[in-house]
């Protein structure tokens, strides 16, 4: 297997040869995005959701091409924009937030699945599936801040100290028992 995620690296760039014409650019930087991809986990970036979606169909072409399939239930979707109130947008997206800079649903789909935005509305608010992803053991943010995943590590590390703790007080009290 690890052969054929070779040769699916190496084949990604010819794959996506007409879609690099419109990579995702940074203003003012000569930083160009696109594609990454690590093993078998693609991150696509692009500057409007129709050139993400045109990548999607791409990569799903390219997979069926290798008698492959994507995972819809294992992806998610985040875009982030400027909702300008001086300005009428062209398509109306949903935004998740108050600030001019905010996130929206993109509204992609692999081979016809709509795919899962960041924002989970069905989990518990206080929980990191809420507004939370994981890619590569990292969990990454709707508004990019790392408190909520930091207060998680915080509270995880600290159950995890109380039980060395404990076992030690037990541990002590087993092998040196108190005098009497």
């Amino acid at each position: 297997m690890s052969s054929f995620l070779y040769l699916v690296q190496l084949c990604l760039p010819t794959a996506f040869g007409f879609v690099h014409s419109q990579p995702y650019q940074f203003k003012d930087s000569p930083i160009i995005l696109h594609d990454q991809a690590f093993a078998d986990d693609i991150s696509i970036i692009s500057s409007t959701p129709q050139l993400n979606q045109l990548s999607i169909d791409v990569i799903v072409r390219f997979l069926k091409w290798a008698l492959l399939q994507a995972n819809p239930k294992k992806c998610i979707s985040f875009a982030s924009k400027k909702f300008d109130p001086r300005f009428v947008p062209r398509v109306d997206y949903e935004r998740y937030g108050s600030t001019i800079y905010c996130p929206y649903n993109p509204n992609l789909e692999i081979d016809g699945e709509k795919l899962k935005f960041i924002v989970n509305v069905a989990a518990d608010p206080t929980s990191l599936q809420f507004d939370h992803f994981k890619e590569l053991g990292r969990w990454i943010s709707v508004d990019l801040f790392e408190d909520k995943s930091n207060q998680k590590l915080v509270g995880t590390l600290t159950l995890l100290i109380a039980v060395v703790l404990l076992d030690f007080k037990l541990f002590y009290t087993l092998y040196y028992p108190p005098s009497s």
